[in-house]
């Protein structure tokens, strides 16, 4: 159920980011702040979140946290080439995983 409820969150921030930006995620209880581009998420189990992806260096970041600590700040970044899309499409409601 959380990991639907973020999912609805992202899909609703997405809706306003011009054609030239993309969602990126800052892990706010990750070193500094870390923000990354998400290409995988999962329910590692009932309490368990993971969302694995790539910063903006290209180096491979995973964050795993207990839901009740999971905090994170959506925000958009100028867009960059897409490894593989979580699948979040602006203005059509649509979530999902692409391969």
């Amino acid at each position: 159920m959380t990991l639907e409820k973020l999912e609805e969150q992202i899909a609703a921030f997405d809706v306003n980011l011009g054609p030239d930006e993309q969602i990126a995620l800052i892990s706010v209880s990750a070193p500094a702040g870390v923000s990354f581009y998400v290409t995988e998420r999962k329910a590692i189990s009932r309490e368990m979140i993971s969302l694995k992806g790539f910063d903006q260096d290209g180096g491979t970041v995973e964050v795993v946290q207990h839901y009740t600590q999971f905090n994170v700040a959506i925000m958009g970044v100028p867009r960059v080439p897409v490894r593989n899309s979580i699948g979040f499409t602006a203005g059509r409601g649509e979530v999902g995983t692409q391969d």
